[in-house]
């Protein structure tokens, strides 16, 4: 992933997916790239917290929860 495209996703919000069925509205705060794998630093569109996630567990096509 090249440093642009890290830039790009910082701030876009998508929707996490907790043990699969349950989604929470996110909006990402950095992106890093750690062993080959892409992690995101997210935090909730409504709520407190955050927590660095797999890209993975990050869905950004079709986010309808709220105002995404």
């Amino acid at each position: 992933m090249t440093i642009t495209a890290m830039a790009e996703l910082v701030g876009k919000h998508g929707l996490f997916s907790v043990n699969g069925e349950f989604k929470v509205a996110v909006v990402v705060q950095d992106v890093r790239v750690t062993f080959g794998r892409t992690d995101y630093l997210i935090w909730p569109t409504d709520g407190t917290g955050h927590m660095w996630v797999s890209a993975s567990r990050v869905a950004f096509e079709n986010a309808s929860v709220g105002n995404l």
